[in-house]
């Protein structure tokens, strides 16, 4: 049976110049294989879109071919090994169920269902959001949230049906959290859809973790071979120093990859943020893209 992943979403509010603000939410799949290709289509089209690299026909890699994960095809139609893997935030468990209890504890609260029958709510915390307490240890930050829900929903009668409202708390421990709400002809429902973990920065050298692990691995292989380093949830994206230091340790090692490349995949589209971290005999940066 194929590997599953726990429930993955990736989220963000989107603060358009004209227009209401609104969510933008894409439930990813659920099955390691299946996780993988999604990714790899994303991939595609924002490294030819930032790099002008054509890759093609990405499909999943038959059991016993490791340590390909993937295959695509290049412009020249010659076949491409992919090898995935996370930069995964040792955390990033602990947040995902921290966002559950305190979703599961707001719709619990039945004074709180009544006064929002009728509408939708998704929750966005821009902080950092391990520093919140676990709601089951400690009430305060429930209360605080509860509270303020409570006042927006005695203003949303003049919320006309399709439109949407925003409104920020900033919680006594410094947290602010975004609420976006809107009409909902069904039960109502508080979902915590979260957004990125931005990590401290004692804790951000994710994706030099990520290569090191695979190098470590000293696989072997008479195909060309590449390393993707994705992530989901985290914001190593912006941490110029990961990213120099995992194309040092690649520039040391004595590899058999071809390439490595970072990629954060974007909620609805076939695309994302790809940044070519190293290239075999290329001593240049990181790409049009890179830090």
């Amino acid at each position: 049976m194929p590997s599953k992943k726990p429930s993955r979403i990736l989220a963000s509010l989107v603060f358009p110049k004209t227009g209401p603000v609104r969510l933008n939410s894409e439930q990813l799949a659920f099955t390691n294989d299946d996780l993988e290709l999604q990714i790899v289509q994303k991939l595609t089209r924002a490294i030819h879109e930032q790099y002008k690299v054509g890759l093609a026909s990405p499909e999943r890699a038959a059991r016993g071919e490791e340590p390909i994960d993937v295959w695509c095809r290049t412009e020249r139609g010659e076949r491409l090994g992919l090898q995935l893997v996370e930069a995964a935030d040792a955390q990033g468990g602990v947040v995902e169920r921290l966002r559950k209890r305190y979703q599961d504890a707001l719709n619990a609260d039945v004074e709180l269902a009544t006064a929002l029958t009728g509408f939708h709510v998704d929750i966005v915390a821009s902080e950092d959001e391990r520093h919140l307490p676990d709601p089951r240890r400690s009430k305060p930050c429930v209360e605080e949230l509860t509270s303020a829900l409570l006042g927006m929903a005695s203003q949303l009668s003049t919320l006309q049906p399709g439109k949407k409202r925003v409104r920020k708390v900033t919680l006594a421990n410094g947290c602010d959290v975004h609420f976006l709400l809107w009409h909902r002809d069904r039960t109502p429902r508080i979902w915590w859809t979260g957004g990125r973990v931005f990590l401290p920065e004692d804790d951000r050298n994710l994706i030099t973790a990520a290569v090191s692990k695979k190098l470590r691995k000293h696989y072997s292989t008479g195909e060309p071979l590449w390393l993707v380093v994705y992530g989901i949830g985290v914001g190593a994206i912006a941490n110029e120093e990961d990213l120099i230091a995992a194309r040092a340790l690649l520039n040391a090692s004595d590899s058999l990859f071809d390439e490595a490349w970072f990629f954060a995949p974007m909620a609805n589209q076939d695309t994302g943020h790809a940044i070519r971290i190293w290239k075999r005999d290329e001593a240049s940066g990181l790409g049009p893209n890179g830090a």
